[in-house]
This record gives C-alpha cells, sequence and structure tokens, in this order.
C-alpha cells in the first residue's frame, strides 16, 4: 500500500494485468503478476471541499486497453489510461442539474456506456463517438439514485413475447426493488420485481435493507441479487405465459441487526437434536432463526405469519425514504420487537405439520378456547419456545417443529415488561419474570395462567399474614427465617429464571441483589441469598450436573451448585463463590 493513503478502498477491479482500488478522492493501481504498487491516479477536484469526487466507482469496457472509466461528483465520467497514468478524457454531464454520478456499467454492445446520475437519469453513452444514445429517467425525483445496472446477455426477455434481446436491469440501495427495462424503441419499463430485497428500515434499530448489486449471469436468464438486509437471492425469468418480472430461484439469508439473544437448541426426550446440530437467534431487526450447523440449506427464519402479503398490502415495501414522519408502516413494524430472552424445550414439541383447527398467531388464551381440543393437541404436541421482546409486556410462544409463531401472547401480572423467560423441563409450563418484580407461570398446552411467585392470597390469608408478622416483630428468635405464603416478592427487575429437573424447585435472581428459592407447586419462598457488593444480570443453567453459572456486575461468573445451596440452613455470598 502506497505510504500517504489515508483513505479506504471502496472498490476493486481486476481488469487484465492490473489490479485498481478505487478511493474517495484516489485512484491506486498495483500489478496483478508481481502485487506491487504501480501508480497513483489523482483526479483533478471539482471544487468541493468535502473531497468525495469519486462518486460513481469505476469500470472498464471491452476492447479499451489499460482504460478504466470513473465517475465524479459533478456528473463527469473520465477516462484514465492506467499504464501511462494519464486522464485520457472527460465526458460531460447530460445537464447542469443531473447530479453525481452514481454507476457506471458496460452495456453488451460494443462502446456503450450505461451511466446513471443521482437525479434519477440513465444515460446509454456511445464512449468511441462521445455522444447520448439513450436516456431513461429510472430514479423517483433523486430519492433512490440507482446503484447498480446489470444487463441481460442470453439475447432474450424484452419485447411483448419476451423474444428480444435488450434487457436491462437497475436497482437502488435506497429500496428494495428491481427495475426491469427494455432498451428497444426509446427504452420502456417492462415491470418491477417489489421487494426482492428489505427496504431500509430505521437507522436507530440498526436493521438493513436495500440492494448493494444486481446482476444478470452470462448467457443466463438468472438475475443475482445481494441486499444491505445480509441476504443473496437469485432469480429466473421462466414463467408462462410470459412476465418480464422474475421469479425466486435460491435464496441464503441471515440477521440484517445485531443479535440480540443467542442459544442451542436442547435436546428432546429422544436425543434426535442432540450435538449441538441447531442454534437459535434473536435480532433488532425483529427476526427469530433457527441456524443448522449441518446444513445451510436447512436454516430458515421462523414465520411469524405471512408478513411478506401484508407488508406489500400496506405499502411498506415501497417506500425508499426511511425515517420519516409520513412513511407509515415498516416491514419491521409489522413484527415482534426485538427478541431479548428466549427458552426452548422440545419434550412436547408436535413435529412438523399443521395445529389442526387453529391458525391465529399470538392470541389471548381465552379467545381460542374451545377451538382446538385437548386431544387434538395430545397428539399434535404444543409450542416448545417462548420468547420476549424489547419493552414489551407480553411474551410470545413458537412451534420449533413447524418454525412458526404459536398461539400464545401470555401477559405479566403486574403490567411490568418481561425481562425474561424460561420453560420447564417437562414441557408444560412456561415462566416469565417482570421488570417490576413479578413472576408469572402459563400452562402451554391452554395458554392460562396458572399461579405466580408468590402466591396471591386472599382477604383473609391478608390478614392472618399481618397477624403474625406483628406477633414476629415482639419476639426474637435464633432460628432461621420463615417465609408465609405471599412473602419474598423481588423488588426490581427479574433477570434470570431456572426450573430445576423435577419441576419441584424455581430458582430467580434480580437486580435487587437476591437470589430466591420458591417451592414450584406452592409458589412460597423456603429460601434466599442475598448479596450486598453485586448483582445478578444472567443466570445459565447446566442442567445434566444441576450447576448455575451467575453473571454478576461485578466482572464476575460465580458457579452454583443448587442442591446443596438450597438445602442450607445459613446462605450467604461466600456460599456462590
Amino acid at each position: 500500500m502506497p505510504l500517504d493513503l489515508d483513505e479506504d478502498v471502496v472498490q476493486i477491479l481486476v481488469y487484465g494485468s492490473w489490479i485498481v482500488g478505487c478511493c474517495a478522492t484516489r485512484i491506486e493501481v498495483w500489478s496483478s503478476t508481481t502485487y506491487e504498487h504501480y501508480t497513483t491516479l489523482l483526479p483533478p477536484f471539482a471544487g468541493g471541499d468535502d473531497g468525495l469526487v469519486l462518486t460513481g466507482g469505476i469500470c472498464y469496457m471491452p476492447t479499451y486497453t489499460n482504460k478504466i472509466f470513473a465517475g465524479r461528483e459533478d456528473g463527469s465520467v473520465e477516462i484514465w489510461n492506467v499504464s501511462t497514468g494519464k486522464l485520457v478524457y472527460t465526458i460531460q454531464p447530460p445537464s447542469a442539474d443531473a447530479g453525481a454520478v452514481s454507476a457506471l456499467q458496460p452495456t453488451p454492445a460494443l462502446s456503450l456506456l450505461a451511466i446513471a446520475y443521482t437525479n434519477g437519469l440513465v444515460v446509454i453513452h456511445d464512449i468511441h463517438v462521445d455522444k447520448e444514445i439513450l436516456r431513461i429517467n429510472a430514479g423517483k425525483g433523486g430519492q433512490s439514485p440507482i446503484t447498480s445496472i446489470t444487463f441481460r446477455t442470453d439475447g432474450l426477455g424484452a419485447g411483448d413475447d419476451g423474444q428480444e434481446a435488450g434487457v436491462m436491469a437497475t436497482a437502488s440501495f435506497n429500496s428494495g426493488d428491481v427495475t426491469i427495462w427494455d432498451l428497444n424503441n426509446g427504452g420502456r419499463k417492462m415491470g418491477t420485481l417489489r421487494g426482492a430485497h428489505n427496504p431500509p428500515s430505521d437507522i436507530e434499530t440498526g436493521a438493513g435493507g436495500g440492494i448493494s448489486k444486481a446482476e444478470f449471469l452470462p448467457g443466463q436468464a438468472i438475475l443475482l441479487t445481494s441486499g444491505v438486509d445480509n441476504s443473496l437471492k437469485s432469480w429466473i425469468s421462466d414463467k408462462t405465459p410470459f412476465s418480464p418480472v422474475p421469479r425466486i430461484l435460491h435464496s441464503r439469508s441471515g440477521h440484517a441487526a445485531p443479535i440480540t439473544t443467542l442459544s442451542f437448541l436442547p435436546t428432546d426426550a429422544d436425543g434426535a437434536d442432540a450435538g449441538g446440530k441447531w442454534l437459535l437467534s434473536g435480532s433488532k431487526d425483529n427476526s427469530l432463526w433457527g441456524w443448522s450447523l449441518r446444513r445451510d440449506g436447512q436454516s430458515t427464519e421462523i414465520s411469524q405469519g405471512n408478513v411478506q402479503k401484508k407488508a406489500k398490502e400496506l405499502g411498506a415495501l415501497n417506500n425508499s425514504t426511511p425515517n420519516e414522519s409520513d412513511r407509515g408502516p415498516t416491514l419491521a413494524s409489522l413484527k415482534a420487537p426485538p427478541i431479548t430472552s428466549l427458552a426452548c424445550s422440545l419434550n412436547r414439541d408436535g413435529g412438523m405439520g399443521a395445529m389442526p383447527g387453529v391458525k391465529t398467531l399470538w392470541a389471548n388464551a381465552k379467545q381460542l378456547k374451545g377451538k382446538s381440543t385437548a386431544t387434538e393437541q395430545n397428539i399434535t404436541g404444543w409450542e416448545s419456545m417462548v420468547t420476549s421482546h424489547e419493552g414489551d409486556k407480553y411474551a410470545r410462544t413458537w412451534f420449533w417443529g413447524r418454525k412458526r409463531a404459536g398461539r400464545w401472547l401470555l401477559g405479566t401480572g403486574d403490567g411490568g415488561e418481561v425481562k425474561t423467560v424460561t420453560i420447564s423441563p417437562c414441557g408444560t409450563f412456561a415462566l416469565l419474570g417482570s421488570a417490576l418484580g413479578g413472576i408469572d407461570m402459563y400452562n402451554l398446552q391452554s395458554g392460562l395462567h396458572r399461579q405466580r411467585f408468590p402466591a396471591k392470597l386472599t382477604p383473609a390469608q391478608a390478614r392472618a399474614l399481618q397477624e403474625q408478622n406483628s406477633k414476629d416483630g415482639n419476639t426474637s428468635t435464633t432460628s432461621m427465617k420463615k417465609y408465609s405464603r405471599g412473602q419474598g416478592r423481588h423488588t426490581k427487575p427479574i433477570t434470570g429464571l431456572h426450573v430445576d429437573n423435577l419441576n419441584r424447585t424455581l430458582i430467580s435472581c434480580s437486580t435487587d441483589g437476591t437470589l430466591k428459592f420458591w417451592d414450584f407447586t406452592a409458589s412460597t419462598l423456603f429460601d434466599q441469598l442475598s448479596f450486598t457488593s453485586f448483582h445478578i444480570t444472567k443466570l445459565v443453567a447446566h442442567r445434566a450436573s444441576d450447576l448455575l453459572a451467575l453473571s454478576c456486575t461485578d466482572h464476575t461468573i460465580r458457579i452454583l451448585d443448587t442442591p446443596s445451596a438450597s438445602s442450607t440452613s445459613t446462605l450467604d455470598a461466600s456460599s456462590a463463590s
């Protein structure tokens, strides 16, 4: 690398015996045989103070030996000889308001170059005679400038029957659509592939969107597109009767935003998914994915219903101007909020197949009462995953085997945000930890609320507890404190929940500095571990050994042996060190 190079290389072009790197204000040239730096091309400034003069990237054209073409922010296209390091010629913009060059692409016809400008124009220019051949208005008032151009080279696709040559496809970094053009007879738009990739989302969510590159495979009717939504797709034009808009052929996708939660899929009853074959992940792009670590083609996003169809109906896929007040719904807003906690147990998972008579997603249990019998559910199984979501007071259920959203929306009893979730090892009960300190338990088969921790008191029980507390306050005892029904509630957000292997004990931790042990059946507290110098921020269990890993605010991880900890008569911080 040149010693004075202090800019990022944003594009690399391998051309003949040259490797050409395009930066913001300069072009670097290396030899492809020796990998040694050859020369630096310095385009003159166009009067801008920021120095970002190379906006359209670089390209080369067949039969033009040692020549590269560079698009600038003033709308001009420069022709450089990389061998001599000299500027050969400059092609001026078609008009004063054309804007900066946003894309360059040579056409299948010799000496013809497609040039896209930020105001929406796409010009087919004859380089040999410096003459404009065709002009197309392909943009939307400058909101979505064309950033990728490609041409179909199999000699088909244009005309009313698709038997003529001359197909061009354009895409934009600011949009998820691909536009198909017929360049014959002055050029016309043939169709638009809506929602080929996700549109740009709100910048605050971190979710990507837009198309970074579109390209036809040489001599084939297959279009490849890569998106900022972390996906690569191939599209084929083989519809009968003829349609200019291609259909999806293959797709590989991933999360389009930072990961928020990650977990290996647990082993089911017969051990079919043992050995760490599957990985579950949630992201700020509001999606839940299951990743196969053995075969990439099996990886899939867990369905949240027909979100893509609903987004098209509401026009969410057509918006290309993020962060505007009148933009309307976005694709991300139609999904559940980002996942913050995830729990899974496969012991009651029904595997693949449909749930008889039930199509509703994420409803209250009372809304579906009587629509699915217990017999049907015993045969088909029920939900095996539960998730909590950012800023949401409801947890959601999911079917792992069916790879889709479940039936139930589970709310906290105190109305607080769900901070953490867990599922009992038998796969029947889901437990939610609230930001206000409450713990609620639901039956996953029926979706009904079963109990809370601590258990809710009747008026008579509350009066009896008050009388007992007043008596305890007047007598001193050296025995271990006994917790009555209704006592022991956490006072701050729950950060972790765990149910032991026999469904006898529930362990909970909170930012109030306590680790509590509850009787799972009676919903009463029987022990707790209090900390003063640190708080527990996360709890992870290893069921095979009954060990808990506690992530603490003093930058340490503590390992707790749960059988010995819950059976001791005196618990303090040292017993968890």
